[in-house]
Order: C-alpha cells, then structure tokens, then sequence
C-alpha cells in the first residue's frame, strides 16, 4: 500500500488524466450497450454519432468518474476551471472515439490479444505512453525504468478498496483502444499503391521542363472605379463557387461594452500597506526563494546579474550595497515591491567544458549507469585514462561525440540548472559529476572567462488590484447599462452618445469557443450568445476585472453563406474576372503574330521562365500562377497561347522547349506518393471517419 500510495502522490495530471481517461473509457462500454436503459430525448441530448443519440447523463457519468479519478491520484480535493474543462474535452474525444470507431473495428475483426497487451505494458515493446508516466521515471535520472512498472503492478491489489487496479484495468482498455486504431491505420497504409499507369503520369509532370517566353498585362492596370460590376455575375459567381462560402458550423456575432474596474486610491494603499508588512520579517529571512515564492505574486527569480543588466534604480542600489540589504518598498508596472541582495558571487560570463553522459535506460538501470559514472570518475581524476578515449567510448551525446564531448563555449542561460550550477560554480581543471535529466554528466570544466561581481535579486511584487469595494462600484455602473439599455437600438444610440463607452466586436463565435481577445474566460458569454436571439441584450458578465454586457449581433447558420455576408468579397473576384475580359479582348484585337508584336504594341515587357515543371507549384520570379503552369507544359513547342487569365494578370506565352530531363525514377514517384499517403492516414484517416458520423456537437447547452 505504501509503494501505491507514494507512486499515486508523485503521478501529476498527467498520469491522473490517462488513467482517469481510461476510466470512463472502461465505463464506456457498459452505457453503450445500455443505452435503451437511458432517457432518450432531444432536452438530454448531448450530442447526434453515426446517427446515434449520446444523452447528457452518459457524458457526465463518465466526467464525474474522471474527476472522482483524478482527485483521487492527485490527493486534491477540488479542480480549478483549466483542470476542468481538459477532463470535459478528454471525456469527449473518447466518447466520439468510441461511438465512430466501434463498429469498424467489429466488422474488419480487429483486434488485440492478451499478449500482445502483456508486450505493450512490460515487455519488449512498451507503449510510448506508458514510458510518458512521471511515476514510471526514474526520479534522479527523469529516465523510464521498466521495473517501476513491475512494481507498480505487483503491488495494484495493496489497494483494498479496489481502486487501484480498476483503474489500471481501465488504463490498458484505453492502450488497447489506441493499439486497434494504430491496426486500423495501419490496415489503410498497406491497402495503398500507386497503379501503374498513375506513376507514370506523374513521372512525366515531374520529368518534362520547359523554357518559355510571356508577356503579362497585370489586373491592376485597369482602374476599378472604370469598371461596373453587374449584379447578375455576382449572383452568378456564387452560384458556381457556393461551396467556397459552406460554413461548417454555426456562427455568432457579438457585440459588446467593457466597464473596466480600475484600483482605486483606497487599494494603491492597501497594496503598499500589505508589502510593508513584510519587509522586516523579508529582511531576517534566511531562505529567500521560500520567503518569496510563498509571499510574492511573481516566483522567485534565480537569474545571477552582472552589472547594468537590472534596471537603473534597482542596479545601481544592488551593486553598491552588502549582501542582505533592502531596497523598497517602491513602485513599478502597477506593482509595488521590495528587492533583497540575496547573494553576491564572482562568476564568469561562460565557460568551456566537456562530459561524458551516462544515459541510464532499460539494459543500463541507474544504479549500474552512476557505478559506472563514478568508475569513469575515478579513473580520471587519478590520471589513469584519457577523458576523450572515454567520451567516445561511453558518452550517451552524440551531438558532442565526434569533439571527444567537447560542449565548447556557453553561458549561464544554454545548459539546464543542474548543470549550470556545476560548471560555473566549480574552478577552472575541475572535473564534476551531476545529474540531470538527461543522465549522469562527468564534466571536466577546461576553461572560464574573466569573473566578474554578479548578484542575485529576490524581489516580493504585490499587484495593485481592485477591491471588492470598487468591483461592487464598477458592477453597478454595468448593471445600470444593462437595465437602461434593453433593446438594440438603446444599446447602440447609448454608445453612441458616449464618451467613454467603446463598442467592441466579436465575430464568428463558434459554439464550444472559450475565450474573445482580450476578454479572460468568456465562456459564459459565449454561452448566452448561443442561446440568444438576435438583437438581445445580455445581464452582466463578471469577466475578470472586467464587467461586459453584450448585444448578439448576428447569427450565421451552418451552410452556405448568405449572398449579401460575402457579396464584397465576391465583387472583388468578379471584379479581377471583368478586367482579365477586358484585357483578353484586347490582345485578340492586335492580332498579334509573336510575343514581340505583343511586347511592342501593347508596351509590355518580354521575359522568360526556364525548367518549369506540371508539378511546380511557383515560377522563378512570378510566384504561384498554375494556370501558366498548366498552359506551358501542355502546349507544343513554338506556338503561340491563347490569353491566361493568371493570378496577377493577362498572359501570352511560347514554349522554346520542352525536354524530359530525367530528374527522376518511376521507382521514386511511387515511392513518393507512398510516403505521401502513409503520412496522411494517421492524422486525416479518423479525421474523415469523424467527419463521415455527422457528429452534432450540443454540449454548449449544458457547459
């Protein structure tokens, strides 16, 4: 019991949040295949998968079950907002996981067997996630120690109340689920080749260049007030590319005034009062870092500073007093605060050294890695063996291997703290052993800079904030906003007439949004967006220090954008439509024979392209024109084009030659576009199978 309860105090959130995960992934089951015992009905519906209705009470089964987890290995007793809404966003990917991929893996028979899950947690080949656990590290080395593991489950039914192994249990179904869609990928990865007749066409884009010659007549040649845009084309336009114009989702529009509470006098001096407090009781200390941290609104600060590196007030007093002195309290960036001279040392600006990291792992445990660290140690410092033959014989750093562990030179800021400390704090011919995270270092310190006087700074910052006196002030000038001004036409004219109020925007919105600009969790406001009706005024919104009452503006439907939403946007494309028309027409009107009758009747310039490719996606000094690009790859040697309405303007373009260069192989197209599809398939593979359940996410209405 006291292994378990000494792994459980050390796991984190992040073992906390797997294991938690697997919980309700473990529960999951049992409510699917229980479903019908539920209430089925729209007021509790969640959300719509595969066509399948997933009730509220079966998402908050499974959140409840995670929290009670969570708390459980983290030994809190409450979970602040961001904790939260990661365990709501965690249970909601499992449970869509589920409920998209259950039946594939049923139909296609995949599968994962007892072994196969005994190799994954403590054989040869550990889940990547397993090794992530902070329990299963090694706490001297931060290394994954297989026999950690072996422990932890030896030692899974010291738990009487039977916690502990229900939730590795549920842990392993959640590996098991992870290991079928890894199958499943993999299943989509080796179904796929390129025929035959395809990597041929490809060979040819890739292998056929040409040389041509152009002349360009840009867009912005024709002044856009000389152009009238009819409405019927930008009707028509929309119809041809309304599917440029699809929203994905439902979208609101917000628009909102901020009653910004300010501190006031009263809470400038409470703030002074409170630090002053401190300062004797700061001056005694005699662990600085704890006084602050536990003290302060800003951790402690362990940089070492040289002098004119600190600001001017704070650096001329640092480096012209003893060690312990006080400065303060005084006031900076809405804060005021009080600087102690916690340490003064000498130290160099950087250093050169070498190491020999020994890198413990799953056939060097750490007590073998540190016998030897220590041997190498030895040997050294008894002149016995040469620090380069062991560096290229024992060293774990590749990066350095070659130079014998040569790191070169470095400051204070390169290398982890462990580290740091050891090398600047050391002389010049030492050589040191530390531990870091990495591993165990054997580090011989082979030269330093000058030293010079640098200090260490340990500052208490109290914020200036507002009380709850001006909060209850500022609240009741926004209530008294939001009580005068009810409908929309109030809200604007009142902003409107004032010198202080400043209306805000807030666009596109979508329905599980958090956060506005400048606004600090907004979730409550997006909320009521949602539920709102357009032109409705909200109550107000406690947002920080910050007190909002808003207006839905708009509301945006899924699908295809409204005509009038996007017709600006339209009239600029059919605009550039128009004038590629218009400039069409006139090169056909020179009955031109060659590029050169173009250039000269037109006042146009000649230029060139070499080695462009069908599969090029920019030509050398036009940037991305695949019109151009298309035209010029497909058209015989020596002819003229007919006018290319490009990306930037009007062309006409002579292929001189066409070759194939034979840059390279059929073997290497396939291979090519192999490797394209393989990458894919695990990041748009489920993306797909998501997207094909036509998940409706309702969650908005209860969180």
């Amino acid at each position: 019991m006291a292994v378990l309860e000494t792994l459980r105090n050390k796991a984190g959130l992040f073992v906390s949040i797997i294991i938690g995960l697997a919980l309700f992934a473990f529960i999951l089951g049992d409510f699917i295949k229980n479903g019908s015992a539920l209430m089925r009905s729209k007021t509790y519906e969640i959300a719509e998968i595969n066509g399948k209705s997933v009730q509220y009470q079966e998402y908050q089964a499974l959140v409840d079950q995670l929290v009670d987890n969570y708390k459980r290995n983290s030994n809190k007793s409450g979970l602040d907002d961001a904790t939260m809404e990661q365990i709501r966003q965690q249970a909601w990917e499992t449970l869509v996981m589920n409920y998209v991929m259950g039946d594939e893996y049923k139909e296609l028979g995949i599968t994962v067997t007892p072994d196969e899950l005994l190799d994954m947690v403590q054989g040869q080949n550990i889940d990547p996630q397993i090794k992530q656990i902070p329990i299963f590290k090694n706490p001297q080395t931060g290394q994954f120690d297989k026999s950690r593991v072996i422990l932890f489950l030896k030692h899974l039914d010291d738990d009487p109340t039977g916690n502990a192994r229900a939730s590795w249990l549920a842990f392993e179904k959640v590996l098991v689920e992870n290991r079928k869609l890894q199958k499943f990928n993999n299943l989509l990865k080796e179904g796929y080749s390129v025929p035959e007749p395809l990597a041929k066409m490809f060979l040819k884009e890739e292998n056929y260049r040409v040389d041509f010659n152009y002349v360009m007549k840009s867009y912005t040649s024709i002044p856009d007030s000389t152009v009238n845009v009819p409405e019927n084309r930008i009707k028509e336009y929309y119809n041809e590319n309304i599917k440029q114009y699809e929203r994905p989702e439902e979208t609101r529009d917000v628009e909102y005034v901020i009653f910004d509470a300010k501190p006031s006098k009263q809470d400038y001096a409470y703030a002074k009062q409170m630090i002053t407090k401190l300062v004797s009781d700061f001056k005694a200390s005699k662990d600085d870092k704890a006084f602050v941290n536990l003290n302060s609104d800003v951790p402690f600060d362990d940089t070492w500073y040289k002098q004119g590196e600190l600001p001017a007030q704070l650096d001329t007093f640092m480096f012209s007093h003893e060690k312990g002195a006080i400065l303060g309290p005084y006031f900076e960036k809405n804060a005021y605060k009080v600087s102690k001279l916690s340490d003064v040392r000498m130290l160099p600006d950087s250093v050169k050294a070498r190491h020999i990291l020994i890198q413990p792992d799953d056939k060097l445990p750490y007590d073998k890695a540190k016998a030897l660290a220590d041997s190498l140690m030895n040997l050294l410092k008894e002149g016995k063996a040469d620090f380069t033959t062991l560096a290229q014989k024992y060293s774990a750093d590749k990066a350095s291997l070659v130079d014998g562990g040569d790191l070169g030179w470095f400051d204070m800021k390169k290398m982890v703290q462990p580290f740091t400390d050891t090398v600047f704090f050391a002389n010049k011919g030492d050589i040191k052993e530390v531990t870091t995270k990495f591993g165990i270092h054997i580090v011989e310190i082979e030269d330093q800079g000058p030293k010079t006087k640098k200090v260490q700074v340990a500052t208490i910052v109290r914020n200036v904030e507002p009380g709850k006196q001006t909060l209850q002030y500022y609240y009741s000038i926004a209530s008294k906003f939001a009580g005068e001004n009810r409908t929309a036409k109030q809200f604007d004219e009142t902003i409107e007439k004032s010198d202080t109020l400043v209306k805000r925007y807030a666009s596109n919105l979508k329905v599980m949004d958090k956060a506005i600009p400048g606004l600090s969790d907004a979730r409550d406001l997006i909320k009521w967006a949602f539920k709102a009706d357009t032109g409705e005024i909200s109550d107000v919104f406690d947002l920080g220090y910050k007190f909002v009452v808003a207006k839905l503006a708009a509301i945006h439907p899924k699908g295809p954008a409204p005509l009038k939403e996007v017709e600006e946007e339209i009239k600029i494309n059919v605009l550039k439509e128009i004038k590629g028309e218009m400039i069409a027409d006139e090169m056909l009107k020179q009955n031109a024979s060659s590029l050169e009758d173009y250039s000269k009747k037109m006042n146009l310039d000649l230029q060139n392209a070499s080695d462009v490719s069908f599969s090029a996606i920019t030509i050398p000094g036009l940037g991305m024109e695949f019109k151009v690009i298309a035209v010029s790859t497909t058209i015989p040697e020596n002819k003229l084009s007919v006018p290319i309405m490009g990306n930037q303007g009007v062309f006409v373009l002579k292929v001189n030659k066409g070759e194939e260069k034979g840059v390279t192989t059929l073997e290497n197209v396939k291979q090519k576009w192999t490797r394209d599809f393989v990458y894919r398939v695990d990041y748009k593979a489920y993306d797909a199978m998501k997207k094909a359940a036509d998940i409706k996410d309702e969650r908005y209405k209860f969180y």
